[in-house]
């Protein structure tokens, strides 16, 4: 039996992903429900997708982000 996407099928995986506290798993889940909800119209109702949309703000105010620069260790060839 093969899986279809479905954004409301995305939706509620979120749900379970934010319910989990899988919070980076749940925005990824949120946005494919947006996402399939664009390309397929009526799969996402306007209420799901402004509660998709909350949903998102919310785990972006949770998640933290770091940025890492790394510079390249100095490395010296040794002669054979």
């Amino acid at each position: 039996m093969a899986s279809r996407p479905h954004a409301v099928t995305a939706y509620n995986i979120g749900l379970c992903y934010r319910a989990l506290g899988q919070y980076t798993r749940a925005y990824g889940a949120f946005e494919a429900a947006r996402a399939r909800g664009a390309v397929a119209p009526g799969e996402l109702t306007p209420d799901l997708g402004e509660d998709a949309n909350a949903y998102l703000l919310e785990i972006q105010r949770l998640l933290v982000r770091v940025e890492l620069q790394l510079e390249p260790a100095q490395v010296e060839a040794k002669a054979a």
